[in-house]
């Protein structure tokens, strides 16, 4: 059976955008498409970056999950495995919005990489205000705007919204 994820802010474009933008993500997307998957069966086959692209699908609430019995384990693992195949997008957003998200979702890998270092940091372990983000990343990149933060926010496999704060992401 399809099942179809809605799309209805413009900042979840990058999600449609760059869920399967690397050979990597397209196998893991691929295999748990068609299987389950335990984190530790993840880790042997497609490593640490297999990894974070599992905890990017579930920050994309792409993923289901549940405890499954493993041969040779005592206690059940938990499993994931993709849960939708398609997306549906309904939004509205003014032209300079998504001119930002459109450049958030197609910045260079590198200088992701360093913004997404920077966010990391600034998130810490116990997590930061959105508002507070914002502004130390409009201070440190003079061309952010709110919604390009928001758009590296859901780009980013690391960090993530969780009510009006962005937290560290956790695979369990």
């Amino acid at each position: 059976m399809a099942r179809v994820k809605l799309i209805t802010d413009p900042t979840e474009l990058v999600y449609a955008l760059r869920c399967l933008d690397t050979e990597l993500k397209k196998n893991l997307f691929t295999d748990l498409l068609q299987n389950w998957k335990t984190l530790e069966q993840i880790k042997e086959e497609y490593g640490e970056d297999g990894v974070d692209a599992l905890k990017l699908f579930d920050k994309m609430h792409l993923l289901e999950s549940q405890w499954r019995p493993v041969p040779g384990k005592v206690e059940p693992t938990k499993a994931y495995h993709i849960l939708y195949d398609g997306f549906h997008i309904d939004l509205s957003s003014s032209i300079m919005d998504m001119r930002d998200v459109l450049l958030a979702t197609i910045l260079p890998e590198e200088e992701f990489q360093k913004i997404d270092d920077y966010m990391v940091e600034l998130v810490g372990k116990d997590g930061i205000y959105l508002g507070d983000l914002i502004n130390a990343l409009k201070e440190r990149y003079d061309y952010m705007s709110d919604t390009m933060v928001k758009t590296l926010v859901r780009r980013s496999s690391r960090v993530m919204y969780r009510g009006q704060t962005v937290d560290p992401v956790k695979i369990e």
